[in-house]
């Protein structure tokens, strides 16, 4: 899922004009970059560690405007704290009404 979640997330800051070329593609620059893009857009997303079977691995849970959404689906558990942020990007470019309200701040 990490490549697909990367390819997504690059794709869109490329479509929304915020990639430089000269930018790297670390998945660090990729999730600063559109967390700081969808910030814009009224999303905040909060990273949650989650005990499982022991072990500390992370959700990533998105609101927009202080509101949490109905009926979407945030990303699965990941093993680091990049990883879920990187799946939760993914996650939220998944949804169309999210995109909708991503799409605003490009015009």
């Amino acid at each position: 899922m990490t490549m697909e979640a990367r390819v997504l997330v690059v794709d869109w800051l490329r479509a929304a004009s915020t990639w430089d070329a000269e930018m790297d593609l670390t998945d660090e620059t990729l999730v600063d970059t559109f967390l700081r893009r969808a910030g814009q857009s009224g999303f905040t997303c909060e990273l949650v560690p989650v005990d499982v079977a022991g072990s500390i691995r992370y959700d990533s849970h998105w609101t927009h405007l202080g509101s949490s959404f109905v009926g979407f689906k945030q990303s699965a558990t990941e093993d680091t704290p990049l990883t879920a942020l990187l799946a939760g990007c993914s996650a939220l470019l998944q949804n169309q009404w999210c995109r909708d309200r991503l799409a605003r701040i490009l015009g």
